[in-house]
């Protein structure tokens, strides 16, 4: 009796903390589900974009959760292009021991005449 008392306020606690604007991925068919993963492990945005669009209208109910799974596919996919400019080197694009110093001889302009 003492845990089934104990676990209310948990369950409470934890449904307090839900937001409510969050789609519930169980709503999503595993029919329509196997079809998002499989677009979204091709890695092509034209296919996802695709598969969401028919999922949305197959599973009108659903179109959040399925908004929601494609948003988490295309935020990592941003967050990874980020953090691969971020610690690029351009030492391999053929340039590495260029000098890039700028001359320092005046600029001088001929008039021909």
């Amino acid at each position: 009796m003492k845990t089934r008392l104990f676990l209310i306020p948990m369950a409470l606690g934890l449904l307090a903390n839900a937001d409510p604007k969050d789609p519930d991925p169980a709503l999503i068919p595993p029919q329509i589900r196997s079809m998002l993963e499989a677009a979204i492990a091709s890695g092509n945005e034209n296919d996802i974009t695709t598969v969401v669009r028919y999922a949305r209208n197959a599973v009108p109910e659903a179109a959040d959760a399925i908004d929601a799974m494609a948003d988490v596919w295309r935020d990592e996919k941003t967050a990874s292009r980020s953090r691969t400019l971020r610690e690029a080197t351009f030492s391999t694009c053929g340039m590495a021991g260029w000098n890039w110093a700028v001359s320092q001889r005046p600029a001088t302009a001929r008039i021909s005449a």
